[in-house]
């Protein structure tokens, strides 16, 4: 019998295939994988560095200043750039014009992130839409404000960034109308006037907020009934608030992930009546961690979770021994998780 591939013929060679496929064979490739391909011939490392295969960029130890002069022609239509952890965010940012399409910029941990270098990423890059400078203490309220002029910014998240104030969250909410989703979580000096300013500005559009509520009232949820699309809500060191907080809350009917941490003024009652009057009936995410649970509170949560939620309170929640079971009711199945 022949051999099927003697009887089919010579495969095509890959340098004869059309660029589309070849270009689509080698997406499949990882960025240090495509750098070994381009040595192999001047032909393969045309098309290895084409730009469209250095859309996204993920930058490793490996990938010093030297790498980045070394790939600046193959990065003209970058997309997604991730920098965590980094020194090297300065020199990228020098280079910032060379990337016009650059719409998601990730330089969480990392050093040297102020306003100089977020400047030049705002300048260079008018589409950048999405923003991750968590943990750089570099970001103060100057580096927030430089941001305004990306009217298209639509997430930012400036995670304990301590430096920043109400004034630099006020400055946000004022320049970036279209912003829908903001991580302020761990910024202890964040007080009412910014909250109430974010829901004033932002208030049909924000869809996740979380935030640092060491220093919020119960004002700044009553000012949070604004966001009438909020899907988000995560607030931890909720020291100062009450039970009003819970009932203004209760009434964020697009709610699906709700997270509280640390209130000591919000009592078992107030809790156990979140889902009362079918308030909250789209959430999907419940969790609760060092607040004042007792049994009866946690009865009444399970009594009236929505359908098929995640109820997750933490170890320290307060939660009995009861904490852990499966509660059936007659027309829904609703599932209790202890963490």
């Amino acid at each position: 019998m022949d051999d099927v591939s003697t009887r089919m013929g010579p495969g095509p060679e890959f340098c004869d295939l059309p660029c589309e496929l070849q270009l689509l064979v080698l997406s499949y490739l990882s960025h240090g994988e495509l750098v070994l391909v381009a040595r192999v011939s001047k032909a393969l490392r045309r098309i290895a560095y084409d730009p469209c295969l250095w859309r996204t960029v993920t930058v490793r130890e490996d990938m010093d200043d030297r790498w980045l002069q070394d790939a600046l022609d193959r990065l003209s239509q970058l997309e997604a750039l991730t920098l965590r952890g980094s020194p090297l965010v300065p020199a990228w940012a020098a280079h910032a014009a060379r990337f016009p399409r650059l719409r998601l910029l990730d330089v969480g941990f990392s050093l040297d992130v102020n306003g100089a270098a977020l400047s030049h990423f705002v300048e260079s890059c008018p589409l950048l839409s999405h923003l991750n400078v968590e943990g750089c203490k570099g970001v103060d309220d100057a580096a927030v404000e430089a941001l305004c002029p990306l009217a298209g910014l639509l997430s930012v998240n400036m995670s304990h960034c301590c430096q920043v104030t109400d004034d630099g969250l006020l400055a946000l909410a004022r320049g970036c109308p279209r912003l829908v989703l903001l991580n302020a979580d761990g910024i202890s000096r964040i007080t009412d006037r910014a909250v109430c300013g974010l829901a004033e500005h932002l208030g049909p559009r924000l869809v996740c907020l979380e935030l640092d509520g060491e220093q919020l009232t119960d004002a700044s949820f009553g000012a949070l009934r604004r966001c009438s699309h909020l899907e988000t809500l995560s607030v931890s060191y909720a020291e100062n608030l009450t039970d009003a907080s819970l009932a203004s809350i209760k009434e964020l009917r697009t709610l699906r992930r709700l997270k509280l941490r640390r209130g000591p003024q919000l009592t078992a009652r107030g809790l156990g009546s979140l889902f009362r009057g079918g308030s909250l009936g789209r959430l999907i995410s419940l969790e609760l961690d060092s607040l004042a649970l007792d049994d009866q509170a946690l009865a009444l949560l399970v009594k009236g979770l929505p359908a098929s939620p995640r109820y997750s309170p933490s170890p320290g929640a307060g939660t009995s021994r009861k904490a852990g079971t499966g509660h059936q009711s007659s027309t829904t199945a609703r599932t209790l998780r202890a963490w």
